[in-house]
């Protein structure tokens, strides 16, 4: 779960945003030697790469990353489509009750 995380906070940013150790430990709500230990772990899975940028190092998705978390998105919006009618079911009755 926490690499499919990382992967979507490096997604998610604002193309002016870049995905700085920082900004992604900040994203993920961890701490920066946590974020840096999950990139290790992601860069050895060549899901990211990271890329000098003037005093920076920027974490980027690899091809594979992007493949990766396509499917991974594909799954969860399936698993979300298939959650939704008892969801509102569960919704319409915490609503009845308070009426």
């Amino acid at each position: 779960p926490k690499q499919y995380q990382l992967l979507l906070a490096i997604k998610a940013l604002s193309k002016d945003k870049q995905a700085s150790l920082g900004v992604l430990a900040e994203q993920l709500h961890m701490r920066h030697h946590s974020t840096l230990e999950l990139i290790n772990r992601a860069e050895a899975k060549r899901l990211v790469e990271r890329k000098r940028s003037g005093n920076y190092v920027v974490v980027r998705l690899t091809p594979t990353g992007e493949k990766i978390l396509a499917r991974a998105v594909q799954r969860r919006l399936k698993e979300l489509r298939m959650a939704a009618p008892i969801l509102v079911k569960a919704l319409q009755k915490l609503i009845a009750v308070r009426e």
